[in-house]
């Protein structure tokens, strides 16, 4: 615990290590070499230890930080981690961000509104679970406020604004209609998960 002051008691433990056996440890280290161990949660049977190596997640992360999500490595980014640490996902996120020099904050699922409030992320990674989650709650929410047409008309027009977008060619109905429900729906949304978020990307299976 960082609070009960471990921190000091491991320097202490490696006061008596010299340098140079320092060094000799830290060059022994290798891509190849285990990083960490995955199970799966035994819904299938006994759970299975899944090794991964440094060069697993190196690779890993440089193929997003690189390929896949460039954006994410403008400066001034963060974002904060929920998902557990048992899940590689979560684990995948810490190496991205040390590797992209992106601000990471921790916060866990009971604290989270108010986290993201006060931390104000710029993009969220999460898996799929998650956002259905957020999506059915804030559904609910808007049902049982006598506001359902409004959210399914809203997100009807994201999907549809979305798909034109991409496509390169958004009519003008579409903008004043995406314009409206994000005043009434979209702007509500963001300020829920901090007011900064650009991206919210989804992964795994």
């Amino acid at each position: 615990g960082i609070d009960a002051g471990d921190l000091k008691t491991v320097a202490a433990s490696g006061a008596e290590v010299s340098d140079e056996t320092f060094a000799e440890h830290r060059a022994s280290r290798s891509k190849a070499d285990l990083a960490t161990i995955i199970y799966t949660s035994g819904t299938t049977g006994r759970p299975k230890g899944c090794e991964l190596t440094h060069a697993n997640f190196i690779e890993t992360s440089r193929n997003v930080l690189e390929g896949a999500i460039t954006e994410l490595t403008v400066e001034g980014n963060t974002t904060l981690l929920f998902l557990p640490l048992a899940h590689v996902f979560a684990r995948l996120i810490q190496v991205i961000t040390i590797e992209g020099g992106i601000v990471l904050g921790h916060s866990d699922i009971p604290s989270l509104l108010d986290d993201l409030a006060s931390f104000q992320p710029t993009f969220l990674l999460a898996v799929p679970r998650v956002f259905e989650k957020v999506y059915n709650g804030a559904e609910q929410k808007a049902i049982a406020g006598g506001k359902g047409k409004i959210f399914h008309a809203a997100a009807d027009t994201a999907i549809a604004y979305s798909k034109a977008d991409q496509a390169g060619r958004v009519g003008l109905g579409l903008k004043v209609k995406h314009k409206v429900f994000d005043v009434l729906v979209y702007g509500k949304l963001r300020e829920a998960v901090g007011g900064k978020v650009q991206f919210a990307v989804s992964g795994g299976a």
